[in-house]
């Protein structure tokens, strides 16, 4: 099974989740979104698309500190910011 990737990063899925629920999937995207160095406007749009799906701030934080052992500390921080600010932290 192949998909076309977006032209565009979107909050919104796209493709096939597979077995994910929209709030898993929203929580990957935004550790993904993170990891990859995304820009900032789109942090809290994802922050804001986990927590339509059901995400707490609380996981969404837990999001941030699972990340950060991989992406660095600044990496994290500056998409937790944002991502804390999209989920009213």
């Amino acid at each position: 099974m192949t998909h076309a990737l977006p032209k565009t990063a979107s909050a919104e899925p796209r493709v096939d989740s597979g077995e994910l629920d929209p709030k898993a999937l929203a929580l990957v995207r935004l550790a993904a979104l993170i990891a990859a160095g995304g820009s900032v406007p789109f942090y809290g749009a994802q922050a804001d698309a986990a927590v339509n799906a059901g995400a707490t701030a609380a996981e969404i934080v837990d999001v941030l500190v699972g990340v950060t052992p991989i992406v660095g500390m600044p990496c994290a921080c500056c998409g937790g910011a944002e991502a804390r600010a999209g989920a009213g932290v």
